[in-house]
């Protein structure tokens, strides 16, 4: 109903204007008669990416870039050390997860003590509630035969 308001609004409109630039005219409008059959299946058709309004919006995603589609770099993420630990991070093509996925995170420890990972801060941050669960998965490989720990956590940067 609010689209007929708004398509009745702009006939007025249009009406009016045209009355002030020429003559006189007359629109009549036949809200009696059935309008345009639209189909039901017709939905997101039309849906046009604007100010990530999809991804990070209706797709509810947390993670930006999450799959590094269409990118060398790895944008939106940061390496993370802890420790006096040093590395560095870097989008790869020789681990691809499947057909589909070609790019891949690789993170390199170099030296020192501690940690390395990879940060990411999401689309204008991440709205993180407390004391609520999130889902987390994600696909790991370590090189060299590594057996240690991997952690996920969640940290305020």
């Amino acid at each position: 109903m609010s689209v007929l308001r708004w398509l009745l609004a702009g006939i007025c409109l249009m009406g009016s204007l045209a009355v002030a630039l020429a003559q006189a005219c007359t629109n009549t409008i036949r809200a009696d008669l059935p309008g345009a059959v639209i189909s039901s299946n017709l939905f997101g058709i039309f849906f046009e990416e604007i100010n990530f309004a999809g991804d990070g919006g209706l797709y509810a995603e947390m993670v930006r870039n999450r799959s590094f589609y269409n990118s060398a770099s790895a944008d939106y993420w940061t390496l993370v050390t802890q420790g006096t630990a040093s590395g560095v991070m870097g989008v790869v093509t020789n681990y691809p997860l499947n057909t589909n996925v070609h790019h891949s995170l690789q993170l390199t420890k170099q030296s020192g003590l501690g940690t390395v990972g990879a940060g990411n801060s999401g689309y204008w941050g991440m709205p993180l509630q407390s004391n609520a669960t999130y889902d987390l998965s994600f696909y790991a490989a370590g090189a060299n035969g590594y057996t240690g720990p991997l952690d996920a956590r969640l940290d305020l940067l």
